[in-house]
């Protein structure tokens, strides 16, 4: 054979694509297993044949015959989506992207020929198709952030706007009955205190979208230190009592003595107790049950704060933490579904691990674990794991 002695056996028949191996006249001297396979065809009957007759049809057969020649001058030549092999035995054609390689002739011929591979176009689809599902599923991610992240702001808006109209709202009033100087103190102490509220609600709002914003970015800063928990959590109960004595709840705290002092930062260990039991309050029942409850574990200090609200079912536990989708999108309790997603980032931040315990009806209860300072890392995250 001229042309195709250079192929090395082996590799020819082992090579996964179908291939041919044709002389300067484009005659077929040798295939491989995946050829006689596709083709339908033994070595015997494939070696009486040139190239163009693999073709099903006279277009083609002058396709094959074309990219042949053009192969034996220029190189290399491909045509797509040819028919290959006249229909026998019931079996019909099928279609292959032909591609035709100029080999260097050895050493005893004067002229070339040509390596032939085949490639099913079906290949190539699947190829197209894998790509096709992976952008589209691209699509929808991108499509399904732009609809959260609208969301958000819409919420975010809202929020924003009630505050701001109470502040307005009632400094309008303020001003007016100042000016008739006729108000009454105490009247004007209560819309103060209204002002003042909407100013906290705010100033939250806003630290809150702050804070998603640095842990996005990585610009998070802890100022970690030794301290205890309890005096923590009492603080942060004096806060909410209020609120919680308004909805006329049980509040009962168990808190082991002693606790050993936890590795945390001041300021971001009350801002997650502060979530934690303000959340309790909000979605919790009227005269309902709040339950803090602390102790140590070995290597960690562990808080929990559970409530008896409504509870979350498997899906609304996996939804709870996304950042821009409050679970229930309810109307009647405030915020913008960022504070536990912070609250959760802020935990695992300062080294701890944070958990929820929750079902339908049955309420829900928050675990926050906390390294105990000077404590070996490794085992008290191991512990909380």
């Amino acid at each position: 054979m001229q042309g195709a002695d250079g192929l090395d056996a082996q590799l020819f028949e082992a090579f996964p694509q179908p291939a041919l191996a044709c002389d300067a006249e484009g005659r077929i001297v040798r295939c491989n297993r995946a050829a006689r396979r596709d083709l339908g065809r033994d070595p015997a009957a494939l070696a009486s044949q040139t190239l163009e007759q693999l073709g099903a049809d006279p277009s083609a057969r002058q396709a094959l015959r074309d990219a042949y020649a053009t192969a034996l001058r220029d190189g290399a030549a491909h045509c797509d989506d040819q028919p290959l092999g006249a229909p026998h035995a019931g079996r019909p054609p099928w279609h292959a992207d032909v591609s035709v390689i100029r080999l260097p002739p050895p050493a005893d011929a004067a002229a070339p020929g040509c390596l032939v591979l085949l490639r099913r176009p079906t290949d190539r689809s699947d190829r197209a198709d894998s790509a096709l599902e992976a952008l589209r599923a691209e699509k929808e991610a991108a499509v399904a952030a732009s609809q959260a992240k609208s969301r958000f702001l819409s919420r975010m808006s809202h929020e924003l706007r009630t505050p701001l109209n109470a502040v307005l709202g009632f400094t309008q009033l303020m001003r007016a009955e100042v000016e008739a100087a006729d108000a009454q103190p105490e009247i004007q102490l209560a819309q103060l205190d209204f002002i003042e509220q909407a100013g906290w609600q705010l100033l939250t709002m806003i630290d809150n979208v702050l804070d998603l914003a640095r842990i996005e970015t990585g610009r998070l800063e802890l100022h970690p230190e030794r301290l205890s928990v309890a005096p923590a959590v009492e603080e942060a109960l004096s806060l909410i009592d209020a609120s919680a004595r308004r909805r006329q709840l049980q509040v009962e705290v168990f808190i082991t003595d002693p606790l050993p002092e936890v590795q945390a930062d001041r300021a971001r260990l009350r801002q997650v107790l502060l979530v934690l039991l303000s959340n309790a309050v909000k979605f919790n029942v009227d005269q309902g049950r709040l339950t803090v409850r602390v102790r140590a574990e070995a290597g960690f200090v562990q808080l929990d704060v559970g409530d008896a609200g409504p509870g979350l079912d498997p899906a609304g536990r996996q939804l709870l933490f996304e950042s821009l989708d409050r679970l229930g999108s309810s109307t009647d309790a405030d915020g913008t579904g960022v504070s536990l997603s912070i609250a959760r980032q802020l935990v695992l931040a300062m080294g701890g691990r944070f958990h929820l315990d929750s079902a339908l009806g049955q309420g829900a209860t928050f675990s926050v674990l906390l390294p105990v300072a000077g404590a070996n890392p490794a085992q008290a995250l191991g512990g909380a794991a």
